[in-house]
C-alpha cells in the first residue's frame, strides 16, 4: 500500500477517534459533577458560604482566622466554636494546623 493512502487513513481513523470520544465535553461533564457535588451551605451568624473559604486556623482564644479564595484574611468569634469547626470540616476547608 503506498504511503499516500496510509496517510489518509491515519488521518480519517484519528479525525473519527477524536470525533468520537469528545474529550472536551467529558472534561466539561467531570468538572460539573465536581461543581454539583459540592453544596455551598452557610453557618449561622457567618457571611460567608462554605465555596468561598480556602482554610482556617483555629487560634485556641475562641476565634478563627479565616483565608478567603480571594486572598482575603477575615477573623470570626462563632458563639460554639465546636460546631463551626465540625461545619468546616464538613464542607472540606483546609486545615492549616494539620498542614503544619
Amino acid at each position: 500500500m503506498p504511503y499516500n493512502e496510509l496517510l489518509k487513513i491515519s488521518l480519517l481513523f484519528s479525525r473519527y477517534f477524536i470525533y468520537c470520544a469528545q474529550p472536551t465535553s467529558l472534561i466539561m461533564q467531570l468538572f460539573f459533577r465536581r461543581q454539583r457535588k459540592k453544596q455551598l451551605s452557610y453557618y449561622e451568624g457567618f457571611p460567608y458560604h462554605s465555596g468561598q473559604l480556602s482554610a482556617y486556623l483555629n487560634t485556641g482564644f475562641n476565634f478563627f482566622m479565616l483565608s478567603l479564595r480571594s486572598g482575603d484574611i477575615v477573623r470570626h468569634t462563632p458563639a460554639d466554636p465546636e460546631a463551626f469547626t465540625k461545619w468546616l470540616k464538613q464542607n472540606k476547608v483546609r486545615d492549616v494546623r494539620e498542614e503544619a
